[in-house]
């Protein structure tokens, strides 16, 4: 018997795309699905829209609730999930109808606990590049768990397709009880590497089968604003997650990867005329504490330690030099 997929779709303000979206689901070639569109408070008639699909399609399920933010509605679908395999979808993205029959079988064929897709981004108005073909065999890499952590770390476009939700089908026990941090944007970052920690093998299949729409109010297009410090505070939850599990290679790149967001942060910041010295300063005495505490636990190489006594000294200076490098 075909497994059940369980697909959630966190619902808010999209009433000109979630029927796109909503569409992209049903058409799914793999038809053993259970279709979760939860109804996160939206004060629009996206809530009427996704109700006038579950008239049309028994396998839709609608939840409303009050608004909690898309880590708490990707949390109250996981809840009532009753799937052996989830997935996530956006509302405003949709999926090529071939996405979860090619995933399923990239499943079934390499015992993958988590299998991911290649994605697109596409603007508005405009269709997918590449002609997916539903019979034939894509490149697929499998790796181990700590093989797809390091993918964060490459300067490769993969990382984002190995950090975001969405993109991919999972077993159900590796998500054990993990859920999404309410109340914070990047919220994958928070979420998606404890997964695939706890994964044996990870299967990337490199076709775009995931289309992410690019919009200006979305959270990577939006200006800057204070929750982006989100995104460090991620990072430092990974970084304690690495000490946790006695990971001291991951570990070390996941500092130096976080003193270079911090100073990305801050030039975002000066860019919008919005520097906030203070948080940076948090940011500069998290990395200290941890760096003096464990440094003696994995071997640094000299660019290392350079970076580290310069950043502990002052962080102007690093800035400074850092910009300087990367202009």
């Amino acid at each position: 018997m075909e497994k059940l997929i369980s697909v959630i779709v966190p619902v808010y303000k999209v009433e000109d795309y979630i029927g796109k979206c909503i569409e992209s689901l049903i058409a799914q070639t793999y038809k053993n699905i259970e279709i979760i569109l939860v109804d996160d408070g939206s004060p629009d008639s996206s809530g009427d829209i996704c109700e006038e699909y579950a008239k049309k399609d028994n396998r839709i399920v609608v939840l409303h609730k009050e608004n909690g933010g898309l880590s708490d509605a990707r949390n109250y679908g996981l809840e009532r999930a009753h799937g052996e395999l989830i997935g996530f979808v956006d509302s405003d993205d949709y999926i090529n109808e071939n996405m979860y029959k090619i995933l399923i079988d990239t499943m079934n064929k390499t015992n993958a606990d988590i299998v991911i897709s290649n994605l697109e981004e596409v603007a508005e108005g405009d269709m997918p590049s590449t002609i997916v073909e539903p019979q034939k065999e894509y490149t697929t890499k499998v790796m181990t768990n700590i093989e797809a952590q390091n993918v964060y770390y490459d300067r490769t476009d993969l990382r984002i397709a190995f950090t975001v939700a969405w993109n991919k089908l999972y077993k159900r026990e590796v998500m054990g009880d993990i859920i999404y941090p309410k109340g914070y944007i990047h919220e994958d970052e928070f979420t998606t590497f404890k997964y695939l920690y706890n994964a044996k093998n990870i299967a990337f299949v490199d076709v775009p089968l995931y289309y992410y729409l690019r919009r200006d109010s979305g959270i990577m297009g939006s200006a800057f604003n204070i929750k982006k410090f989100n995104l460090l505070q991620a990072y430092e939850h990974r970084i304690c997650f690495y000490e946790e599990k006695n990971e001291w290679e991951l570990w070390k790149k996941a500092m130096k990867q976080y003193i270079h967001m911090t100073a990305r942060i801050n030039k975002w910041m000066k860019e919008a005329h919005a520097s906030d010295d203070v948080e940076i300063e948090k940011s500069r005495q998290f990395y200290l504490k941890h760096y003096r505490e464990n440094k003696n636990k994995c071997t640094l190489g000299a660019g290392a330690k350079v970076e580290s006594f310069l950043f502990g000294m002052s962080f102007k200076l690093y800035y400074l030099i850092w910009n300087c490098i990367r202009g």
